[in-house]
């Protein structure tokens, strides 16, 4: 028996009644910081040393493979610091693992028995989803072919909508442990027939009713007029939905409206909507389940036709393998005397099935609740509290609730929130750390709030009160950096990647170097777009796009009037843009010497690399432009110059896998980057994966990281800035919805009219999930917060002339309830960030009036004057201008060249009255710029009296107006344009373009 006591380990009293109690089952839940993977390890080495266990009778499963390779090492070193070293050597072989690589394990030893090829291997995330893709193609085709109706689902719902929402829901039907899933059944179909004939009995009473009331309000009138138009809308025999909201009551306090013979009428009308939207669904529901089936068969053949696994299968093979294997059960249960289980509260259903097959009274399982935030992979919270609640019952529920990780003032300001977020189910940290305090006596914990409803000017690549946000807080880390912090130990954190670009920008400007860890910015780099359009235009000369792209990129780097000259004289020819490039024919006389031969090297250079398209991968094209125009080298003397490199070589090693898999298909590659630009290659179901710049700086780079909250879960950072608070969650409006108790739900779409209402159980899930991400939510600024050791800085854009109530119209995003509930807490620095505070990028120019003065010198006397230098001809003008100038050329001389204020409307005598349609047109405008594609709502009062004072409109806007600006905000929001919009990776709201008529820009 070895000596445990040299060298020793200190442990608190909980953590020792964590590693000392080994025998039974045991839950720990084990709060952020408070050292769980130190009682793993401990209980993992005395289980060996003191217990006698045999290193591969315990199994030890963690959630990601970088945490089980950590696990791993710290068992090893912890035995060898105890002079263990046979044992250390054994973890070699250890089961500590994933639970996806201890399926594979099991499979492997045991693939014949499980039905499976012995060799099969684990598909990765891209081609599991390359796979899966092709196979839903196949489906949709045969749907097609094969069943009436077909053609109509896939009119109303797109492609692509169908794909997301198949792919979605075999995925989270598979996460249930479903093998071959399928929609839930529908209910018995009402009666629509007798639905109807009671709600025109109800109807007729109704009317009747209120049509004898005299001197009538305007809510009976209105009331009164839609009842009118009632045997009309129900009349057709698959009536649409939601047009019967047309014909409901309003609302009112009115005891006219609110009389029995009304409530029989709305009751009918319910009734009748119910069973006109499960005459909708039931057909719909039919082809979606077809659909389904279908592309289960062909992606459950895809993968069989390679031999290949993706890791829904690893799990559900393998626990069909155990569960209908009784002896190959017991011989688990048997080899393994101790299972540990890491990270439980992020598992799902068959993985926990999994798990407890193997299981005999011997189940240590460590998670905590508090910080579940996979809900978007189907990890299920509720399933580590049910366990919690089955072994508190019997006395095996132990916690650890002292944190050793961050400072008091930092925990006491995460109790304080968080005790109200999360309800009395949370659990607060104590302070665990005993180290001095360092001289710097400010504020731990600081909150930087932009202005949101401010009127920022900034543009750049994201809203502009983010970047106001952005550089507010890139000017405090600046500060900090100056103070002594060093870049290296300060993390940038936020919930998505989309606008991480947007702080990284920010933090370059102050010249502070970054480094971002796992983004999805990858092909929007600017130098892997110019490869991939060089690469686009050589596989298809005739793609404009792409060739003005090449042009306009540093690879060429003509100006912008060159690429103007090109177009027009293309277009007057009536050629393409590439033969006018191969042969002008004077064409560009009219252009600078610098242009005109920028232009004559790229195609003569172009001309060449495009016969060598033809037999060279594309590998070997980057290669080769890179050394023919040494575009390399200027990449490198860019700021972040050699990351930039490394995405150009990432794109040229994807390019190299590409090729050994498919031969040297340029066409075939620019597919496949196609794809994954769009968000493709995902595990199927699962949601796509999202492309990161290539790594070149090692963890140890003194630059500032950049990362989401769900990648630094687990980490342990200094000064930890959690960003971007201002966004709004991302509420999914998926196709079809499905409850865990059988349920569903879905859109009903109409083919050509771009309506869509929802059905059956579809607002109730979605009222259900709603809930449960904004649980998760909360649970996930919750990691973010306790990853901070010594500052902690939030930052975020609300409305501040609401604050602190932002509930009601505060802008959105998580700062409506983290910012007041932080500010509330003592200790805190708050600063508010307006126009004021955040001054516009300074450039740095000549002082002319300077440099007039020092050339003064060299003159005797003063330069008699001369004439006024004649004006410029026009040479550029826009549309909007001319319309201006033929309808008043007085106006356009006051307002466009001596930039007067335009006169009002109306004269002061007037009353203001209705708008016009232009006025109607720009409210709209301004509304759809702010309208959040992937969850339109209708605009509020509110929110169009906003765009009023945005605009200038200085009409009163009436209620039927309001309305009409309402319901056209509305109709784009219900929209297949809208839905396309929500589901891009990136939106660019407005964008300015030129081109040349005559000799006039």
């Amino acid at each position: 028996m070895l000596d445990l006591e040299m060298p020793t380990r200190s442990f608190t009293d909980e953590q020792l009644v964590a590693i000392e109690r080994r025998d039974g089952d045991l839950l720990l839940d084990a709060g952020a910081g408070s050292g769980k993977t130190s009682v793993l390890v401990e209980r993992f080495v005395r289980s060996v040393l003191e217990d006698g266990l045999d290193v591969a009778a315990i199994l030890t499963i963690t959630f990601t493979e970088k945490a089980a390779a950590e696990m791993r090492e710290r068992i090893r070193a912890r035995l060898r610091e105890l002079g263990a070293d046979e044992a250390a050597r054994a973890t070699e072989g250890a089961f500590i693992s994933t639970i996806h690589g201890f399926c594979a394990r099991v499979l492997r030893a045991h693939a014949l028995a499980a039905g499976l090829d012995p060799a099969f291997v684990v598909l990765d995330a891209q081609d599991a989803e390359r796979l899966a893709d092709a196979a839903f193609d196949d489906a949709l085709e045969e749907l097609a072919k094969t069943t009436p109706g077909a053609i109509d689902l896939i009119a109303a719902y797109t492609a692509g909508g169908l794909r997301a929402a198949i792919q979605s829901v075999h995925g989270e039907l598979r996460s249930r442990g479903e093998r071959r899933p399928r929609l839930p059944a529908l209910g018995p179909a009402p009666d629509l027939t007798a639905a109807r004939k009671a709600l025109e009995q109800a109807g007729a009473a109704a009317l009747a009713e209120l049509g004898a009331i005299q001197d009538p309000g305007a809510k009976v009138l209105q009331a009164i007029a839609r009842l009118e138009r009632l045997p009309q809308v129900i009349a057709p025999a698959d009536p649409w939905p939601g047009d019967l909201y047309g014909v409901a009551i309003p609302g009112g306090n009115g005891a006219a409206l609110s009389s029995d013979t009304c409530l029989r009428y709305s009751d009918a009308l319910t009734t009748f909507r119910t069973a006109a939207e499960h005459r909708r669904a039931t057909s719909a529901h039919e082809l979606l389940d077809r659909l389904l089936r279908l592309f289960g068969e062909r992606y459950a053949r895809a993968k069989r036709e390679v031999s290949g696994l993706d890791f829904e299968d690893l799990e559900l093979e393998c626990r069909e393998l155990l569960r209908s294997n009784a002896a190959l059960r017991e011989r688990f249960r048997a080899r393994f005397t101790r299972i540990m289980v890491d990270e439980l509260q992020d598992t799902n259903q068959v993985q926990l099935e999994l798990i407890e097959l193997i299981a005999t009274g011997n189940l240590f399982t460590v998670g905590d609740a508090q910080q579940s935030i996979y809900g978007f992979r189907h990890a299920d919270v509720e399933l580590f509290e049910r366990l919690g609640r089955r072994l508190a019952e019997v006395g095996a529920r132990a916690t650890l609730d002292t944190n050793f990780r961050s400072r008091p003032e930092i925990l006491a300001v995460i109790n304080g929130v968080f005790e109200h977020e999360l309800g009395d189910s949370f659990r607060p940290l104590r302070a665990g750390r005993t180290d001095p305090s360092d001289a710097d006596d400010t504020p731990r914990v600081e909150l930087l709030v932009a202005d949101k409803g401010a009127d920022w000017t900034m543009e750049g690549l994201g809203s502009p009160w983010r970047i106001a946000e952005a550089r507010a807080l890139g000017a405090r880390i600046h500060r900090l950096l100056g103070d002594g912090t060093a870049a290296r130990d300060v993390v940038l954190l936020t919930r998505a990647t989309t606008d991480l670009r947007v702080y990284e920008r920010a933090l370059e400007d102050r010249g502070i170097p970054t480094y971002v860890i796992g983004g999805r910015g990858y092909w929007g780099h600017p130098q892997v777009i110019d490869m991939v359009g060089y690469l686009e235009a050589l596989a298809n000369p005739l793609a404009e796009e792409a060739l003005f792209g090449v042009l306009a990129s540093p690879l060429v780097g003509v100006s912008a009037d060159a690429l103007v000259v090109l177009a027009a004289t293309a277009r007057d020819r009536r050629r393409d843009p590439w033969s006018v490039l191969h042969n002008p024919d004077g064409g560009f006389d009219a252009l600078d010497l610098v242009d005109r031969d920028l232009l004559d090297r790229f195609a003569n250079l172009f001309a060449i690399e495009r016969e060598v398209a033809a037999r060279a991968g594309a590998e070997r094209l980057i290669d080769r432009v890179l050394d023919r125009t040494g575009y390399d080298l200027a990449v490198l003397e860019m700021p972040g110059g050699q990351r930039r490199l490394a995405n150009i070589r990432k794109l040229t090693r994807l390019a190299r896998e590409h090729e050994a898999a498919h031969g040297p298909d340029l066409r075939g590659f620019l597919d496949f980057v196609a794809r994954r630009a769009r968000g493709g290659f995902g595990a199927a179901g699962s949601g796509k994966t999202r492309e990161s710049e290539a790594p070149v700086e090692g963890e140890a780079l003194d630059a500032v990281r950049l990362m989401t909250i769900h990648r630094a879960k687990g980490l342990e950072l200094e000064v930890v800035c959690v960003a971007d608070l201002g966004r709004g969650p991302r509420w999914r409006a998926e196709l079809i919805r499905v409850g865990r108790d059988g349920r569903f739900g879905m859109r009903l779409a109409e083919p050509g009219t771009g309506k869509r209402e929802s059905a059956l159980d579809y607002k109730a899930l979605g009222d259900e999930r709603f809930e449960a991400e904004a649980r998760e939510e909360r649970r996930l600024f919750y990691v973010a917060m306790t990853r901070a050791r010594e500052r902690l800085i939030l930052s975020g854009a609300a409305k501040l002339d609401v604050w602190p109530a932002l509930e009601n119209g505060g802008g959105g995003g998580p700062i409506v309830w983290i910012g007041p509930a932080v500010e509330q807490q003592p200790g805190v620095e708050v600063t508010f960030v307006r126009p004021e505070d955040v001054p516009a990028p300074v450039e740095l120019v000549e002082d002319v009036a300077v440099r007039e003065a020092e050339l003064a010198e060299f003159h005797d006397a003063p330069p008699d004057p001369g004439a006024p230098p004649p004006a410029p001809p026009v040479s550029a003008l826009s549309y909007s201008s001319l319309a201006e100038y033929q309808r008043c050329g007085y106006r356009f001389y006051t307002e466009r060249v001596l930039r007067l204020p335009p006169l009002a409307r109306h004269g002061s005598g007037e009353l203001l009255g209705a708008i016009t349609a232009l006025d109607r047109g720009t409210l709209v405008h301004a509304l759809l710029e702010r309208l959040d594609f992937r969850r339109p709502v209708r605009p509020t009062d509110k929110m169009i009296a906003e765009a009023c004072a945005t605009t200038g409109l200085r009409a009163a806007l009436g209620g039927d107006d309001a309305a009409q600006v309402a319901e056209l905000v509305e109709r784009f929001g219900d929209g297949d344009l809208c839905l396309r919009l929500g589901h891009a990776t990136a939106v660019r709201r407005e964008a300015r373009f030129r081109f040349l008529l005559g000799q006039v820009l």
